[in-house]
């Protein structure tokens, strides 16, 4: 595969995160643009040239603007962080089923260590702590009972 592919694969994982990211982005591009468009306003209604935009109207759209603004970036950087989160989720999923053997995939703590470690321990023979060994009948119930 190559890193294209990788990379498409990474990032479409979650689809709808990722539009909601293309939207967002274009929100705010639009947004960064009307700046120059509003202090264009802005000296026009200082010098008195046209009569359509007095301050009062230019403030209160740039304030709101400037609001699109602030919550655009919010909305960029949660979904951003979002896709992130849900991505990398994805990917150590599909390396953890590719590295991990098949019987060891349990999600117990104990059946994983039963199935991992005692395949490859001596039947009948455990090791303690320190490192002694020790021989356990079947009727005991922990390993570490003496």
């Amino acid at each position: 595969m190559n890193w294209v592919r990788f990379l498409w694969s990474y990032i479409s994982y979650r689809k709808d995160l990722l539009v909601a990211l293309f939207l967002c982005a274009l929100v705010m591009t639009a947004a960064e643009l009307s700046v120059p468009w509003l202090i264009k306003e802005a000296v026009d209604a200082i010098l008195g040239a046209t009569a359509e935009m007095n301050l009062d109207r230019w403030l209160l759209l740039t304030m709101s603007i400037l609001a699109a603004l602030y919550i655009g970036h919010v909305l960029l950087l949660r979904i951003a962080a979002q896709l992130m989160l849900h991505c990398s989720y994805n990917l150590r999923r599909r390396l953890y089923a590719t590295f991990t053997p098949r019987r060891c995939r349990s999600s117990s703590a104990i059946a994983r260590a039963n199935s991992c470690t005692a395949s490859r321990a001596t039947p009948g023979s455990l090791r303690t702590r320190r490192g002694a060994s020790c021989t356990t009948s079947r009727a005991s119930s922990s390993p570490w009972s003496v």
